[in-house]
């Protein structure tokens, strides 16, 4: 597949997923810091962490 205007999404997919198979662990392990840094950095887990935010508030019972 030299084209990648060529690509299905189902090979674009695939390839993401070989991409990260042949990531050294190091990256792996650097990657996730990074993705760990960004939702501190954004207080996503503070959000998400919040009744008002929870996908179940709406849906229990009281």
């Amino acid at each position: 597949m030299s084209d990648p205007l060529q690509y299905t999404f189902e090979d674009a997919q695939r390839q993401q997923l070989r991409d990260g198979v042949a990531l050294s662990t190091a990256a792996k392990v650097a990657w996730f810091e990074e993705m760990v840094a960004l939702a501190v950095r954004f207080e996503a887990r503070d959000r998400l962490a919040e009744p008002s935010h929870s996908p179940l508030a709406d849906s229990r019972v009281s």
